[in-house]
């Protein structure tokens, strides 16, 4: 009985353990678990939608690590899609293992082709997921930010450049590789029709 009772226990932890490392997507926040470049599409029978995620950790040149994960959304109704999206959203997160009392902006920038005579430079403005507007209040710990990426303008500029680097909360200065810069574009291949191209 005694046996059987801790078999069970042992169980029940291991099914507890596996439940808390399975990765809800970006809503998951800081604490998701993703590898550089995945991808994940999933339909909602529901809302007759499809939703894909892509994910990159790109390289705090300082750091020789990654310190952000980068989180690409698109959506688009049933589960091939007709029309390319008019934006996708981007979630960022900063590693748990940061300071979480540095001062942080909700800003992210991105330089392409740095140096080139396509040199090219995006400021974009987030919020924090769990406010409606982009206000802040004094010393707010901000680890995670939503920031809406024009699909046409931003993100095949990115897809397409040669070198991206950027900056991230004002603070955390990124490198997307040649590899990360593949992903981007095989993402923007799923999310538009066949026949639109990128």
């Amino acid at each position: 009985m005694r046996t059987t009772l801790l078999v069970c226990v042992a169980i029940l932890l291991g099914v507890g353990t596996a439940a808390a490392q399975v990765p809800e997507g970006p809503d998951a926040g800081p604490l998701a678990s993703w590898r550089d470049g995945e991808m994940r599409a999933r339909y909602l029978e529901d809302r007759d939608e499809t939703e894909v995620d892509l994910a990159l950790l790109p390289v705090d040149p300082r750091a020789g690590e990654p310190r952000l994960t980068l989180n690409f959304r698109a959506s688009f109704r049933g589960r091939t899609p007709t029309v390319a999206p008019g934006a996708v959203i981007l979630r960022i997160n900063v590693s748990p293992l940061v300071d979480p009392n540095v001062m942080r902006d909700t800003t992210v920038t991105f330089t392409l082709d740095e140096g080139t005579e396509r040199e090219r430079f995006f400021a974009l403005a987030g919020r924090r997921p769990d406010t409606a507007g982009y206000q802040l209040a004094p010393g707010d710990r901000i680890d995670t930010m939503l920031v809406r990426i024009p699909f046409g303008l931003t993100l095949l500029a990115l897809a397409q450049a040669e070198t991206v680097s950027g900056v991230a909360f004002d603070v955390f200065p990124f490198e997307l590789s040649d590899q990360q810069l593949a992903a981007l574009q095989g993402f923007i291949d799923l999310i538009v029709p066949p026949s639109t191209g990128s």
